[in-house]
């Protein structure tokens, strides 16, 4: 069972490879489809129709509730209802917690930081929030600019951008 309290597209992907490995995927979502945030990006359809053709059992607007081991109860998210589904192995796709234990090891040495020449150090992307592939481009892309000072308009599908001082 992937268990999607996400709504974008980890979930599924996660879906359609254990179908590929063989395993039954009973796909629960607290939303009325697959995948919501991919609205965004026109992929939405194309995503849970995939998933339907696989064969993956779709169980929108239920939560996980409660379990043993081998059931999960699965709540209405309107009325509690619960139904119990057989459960092997739950796979949660839900927050996404951010990993700052390299910033933090640096900050507690921060009093050798100058011998070592660093001048300073600075969190960005999943540091903070855990993102998509885009979301850490355009993090590290944004600090460039502030790092360098490049005056520079953000870059358009398949451009390069030279980000060095001379620019």
């Amino acid at each position: 069972m992937i268990y999607d309290d996400d709504g974008y597209y980890l979930a599924s992907v996660l879906a359609e490879l254990a179908v590929q490995t063989g395993r039954e995927v009973v796909f629960v979502t607290p939303s009325p489809v697959v995948a919501p945030w991919t609205d965004n990006t026109l992929e939405q359809e194309r995503i849970q129709a995939r998933l339907i053709e696989l064969g993956v059992t779709i169980i929108p607007l239920h939560k996980v509730a409660e379990g043993d081991g081998s059931t999960l109860d699965l709540a209405c998210v309107y009325s509690d209802a619960r139904r119990q589904v057989p459960c092997a192995t739950l796979v949660p796709v839900t927050s996404r917690v951010p990993n700052d234990g390299l910033w933090t090891g640096l900050k507690d040495r921060e009093a050798e930081w100058a011998s070592a020449g660093i001048k300073a150090v600075t969190r960005i992307g999943d540091c903070f929030c855990p993102g998509t592939i885009a979301a850490a481009v355009h993090a590290g892309h944004a600090f460039a600019r502030t790092v360098t000072g490049a005056q520079v308009d953000p870059p358009r599908r398949g451009e390069r951008v030279d980000l060095s001082p001379e620019q």
